[in-house]
């Protein structure tokens, strides 16, 4: 399938990592890569998720909060790791993104 994201108006927003825990997340992409903190905020998913720019660029880190199982399916594929969760795109008409899609 060729997918054109430019024909219908998309934009890239965002990359989310999830993992087990923040602490290793933010010590790499804060501490190597020097990404700056913009903003945190518990989701009632059950997922604490912080977000970093770099330049115009964002980066969301996201970990569970305790009990939370939202996470489960995805750490277990990703064998504990957590890994890329997923990509962002901003459209100006979903409904008709989702139609050109289908």
């Amino acid at each position: 399938m060729d997918l054109d994201l430019a024909a219908i108006g998309a934009r890239f927003d965002h990359t989310a990592v999830a993992g087990p825990s923040l602490a290793p997340l933010v010590a790499f992409y804060r501490d190597v890569l020097g990404g700056r903190f913009s903003h945190g905020e518990v989701l009632p998913i059950g997922a604490v998720v912080l977000t970093f720019t770099f330049g115009a660029a964002k980066l969301e880190l996201m970990a569970p909060t305790p009990g939370s199982t939202f996470f489960d399916r995805f750490l277990a594929d990703t064998h504990g790791r957590g890994g890329v969760h997923h990509l962002t795109f901003q459209v100006p008409d979903i409904d008709a993104a989702v139609a050109a899609l289908n």
